[in-house]
Parts: structure tokens; C-alpha cells; sequence
């Protein structure tokens, strides 16, 4: 029965047109050049809310240079806009402005707060397609390895803090499967001994 259907299905002229005759193509991915210089080019995103820890740490917000595979991780207890700003205010004193920053479309990415914040700074703000997180990849897969860090961490007993330290300075220590060196190496031309 399943194959007779099938088989009308694909014969039929109306179905035919209007070309819903199985799931919509997925949108091919659109490759990132490769910033040339580290913090060029950054990527922020929410990670996650965290469960058993304090409510002032209970949000990760992640920026992940593109160039290095540097990421910088803040616990926060709300991510309004404001927080994020400043968040970002205390990046840019110690890294610089960078050139771009691409978000999802959160909420508190597009309030007219953090528009303005990043227009004043001259930093171009890049918006992914609604429902596609997959454009902003790189700080998407590096959420992954920071819950399952964090996930190892506290299970060894560490606090959420001394959970984060570790998973950054192990990751940024380690080789990047991309650029075959660690992100430490890139972002500051020295290795972190760990």
C-alpha cells in the first residue's frame, strides 16, 4: 500500500507543481572566510541555562573568536541586553573592537540597546537566519565541548567556577582540529602550560 501511494504521489501533476512532494531541501550552509587577524571577527551567543548553581551564575554567555577558536564565557544571572553590553564593553577594553559579530536572533540581540552599542563602536552586527543556528557554528560547537567540560568538572567535584577555568584553559590549550594549533597560540602567540 505504502509503495502504491508513493507511486501516485510521484505521478500526480498537482503534486508535481506545487512541489510538496516530500520535505523541504535544507539551505546550503554559507562557509565564513577565515578572519585574517584574531578578534576580527567574533561570534556571541546564550549557551545555556544552568540548573544547581547559584542564580547570579546561572546563564553562560559565549563569544568565540573565528580566527583563533578563542572563547571568553561569562556566568550571569540575567541576559538582558545591558548584561550583555556590558559584558562586551569589558572584551572590547581588553582585547579591542573587533570588526564583526555575528548573533542569532535572540531578544536581547536586537534591541535597540545593543544596535546602538555595537553602531557607536563601529563593529558590524550580523544577524543568522531565523531557526538556522548552524551560521553561527563555531560557537555552537564549542558550546558542546563547554557543557561537557563543565558536565566532567562538576561531576569531579569542582564548583561551577573552578569548572570553567578548567574547561577554558584546557581548551584553549589544546590543538583545534581546524588550525591544527591551540587557540592560546593564535590569540597570543604562546602556548598555556596546563
Amino acid at each position: 500500500m505504502d509503495c502504491d501511494l508513493e507511486g501516485l504521489i510521484r505521478s500526480c501533476a498537482a503534486c508535481l507543481t506545487s512541489g510538496k512532494t516530500g520535505p523541504p531541501a535544507s539551505t546550503p550552509l554559507q562557509l565564513v572566510d577565515w578572519p585574517s587577524a584574531p578578534w576580527d571577527h567574533l561570534q556571541l551567543d546564550i549557551c545555556c541555562e544552568l540548573y544547581n548553581v547559584p542564580h547570579h551564575q546561572r546563564f553562560l554567555v559565549v563569544v568565540y573568536d573565528l580566527h583563533s577558536k578563542w572563547p571568553e564565557v561569562a556566568p550571569m544571572g540575567t541576559v538582558t541586553s545591558a548584561a550583555v553590553v556590558n559584558f562586551l564593553d569589558q572584551l572590547f577594553s581588553r582585547w579591542g573592537l573587533p570588526r564583526a559579530i555575528t548573533t542569532d536572533n535572540g531578544l536581547q540581540f536586537l534591541s535597540l540597546e545593543f544596535t546602538t552599542f555595537l553602531a557607536n563602536k563601529c563593529v558590524t552586527h550580523i544577524r543568522t537566519s531565523v531557526y538556522h543556528p548552524q551560521a553561527n557554528g563555531g560557537v555552537e560547537r564549542f558550546n558542546q565541548s563547554l557543557k561537557n567540560g563543565l558536565r566532567a568538572h562538576i561531576s569531579e567535584g569542582y564548583s561551577l567556577m573552578a569548572a570553567l577555568s578548567q574547561t577554558l584553559l584546557h581548551y584553549r590549550a589544546t590543538a583545534h582540529s581546524t588550525t591544527g594549533v591551540s587557540p592560546a597560540a593564535l590569540m597570543l602567540k604562546r602556548e598555556l602550560p596546563c
